[in-house]
């Protein structure tokens, strides 16, 4: 995941060095291995940080304009199922999707033999922009798809799980 450091509210280093997290935990998950590029120089570097300090920076592209506009209070114009990040994964990932008006819901969860393994949403939602989180700390590594279905649309992606 790439992004910069953040401590009570305020960034570091924007625009001089930027950071690549590890999902690889330390000392009770307290800290992360980092690689970072210094951009004045393009060197690289590795060293533990505190997770907290992390931010991740996680960008989404709408087809139409090259740039998410969903979060200037502007509704999305259509229904829009996203990539899941970070793919792969271990042990949680986050699965976007939009909706142009309020619409139920359902979002599952299945391994390579087509079989359902999971239900992680199930209702209505309202219009705008939306995450759910996966935690796969109980399933196995391997291919897994999730498939969102409202009444007017239906989308399948594939995400990898990797322990």
């Amino acid at each position: 995941m790439a992004g910069s450091l953040a401590s009570n509210g305020a960034f570091y280093y924007l625009g001089s060095v930027t950071y690549f997290w590890s999902s690889t935990e330390y000392n009770n998950a307290a800290y992360a291995n980092d690689v970072y590029l210094v951009n004045s120089d393009n060197s690289l570097g590795s060293r533990y940080d505190l997770r907290e300090f992390g931010f991740s920076v996680r960008c989404l592209k709408d087809a139409s304009t090259g740039i998410n506009n969903h979060s200037n209070n502007t509704l999305p114009n259509s229904i829009d199922l996203f990539q899941n990040y970070p793919n792969p994964f271990n042990p949680s990932t986050t699965i976007s999707f939009t909706l142009p008006e309020k619409s139920r819901v359902v979002l599952n969860i299945y391994n390579e033999l087509g079989e359902k393994v999971t239900v992680l949403f199930n209702g209505e939602e309202e219009a705008g922009m939306h995450n759910i989180e996966w935690n796969a700390s109980k399933f196995v590594s391997g291919v897994y798809f999730y498939e969102l279905k409202t009444e007017k649309y239906r989308a399948v992606k594939k995400l990898s799980l990797m322990k």
